[in-house]
């Protein structure tokens, strides 16, 4: 559980800080919805937990929950 949470966080962390540039989130302010740094934002959290839970397909329903309320959020 503790190594489960530990990737979620490691996801999160670089979505939000190494791989998001300061501009992508200006424009998300800017447009709302209607930005496509959003959708890339999205995708590259996606892909982030992807890639930490590889070897463990059973999470997919957990990872597409988490990609989901983050765009949502």
């Amino acid at each position: 559980m503790i190594t489960f949470a530990l990737k979620l966080l490691l996801a999160h962390l670089l979505g939000d800080f190494l791989l998001q540039p300061a501009s992508w989130t200006a424009h998300k302010e800017v447009h709302k919805i209607r930005s496509k740094y959003l959708y890339l934002h999205v995708l590259v959290h996606f892909v982030c937990m992807v890639i930490l839970f590889i070897p463990q397909w059973k999470y997919m329903a957990v990872i597409l929950i988490i990609t989901a309320s983050h765009f949502i959020i």
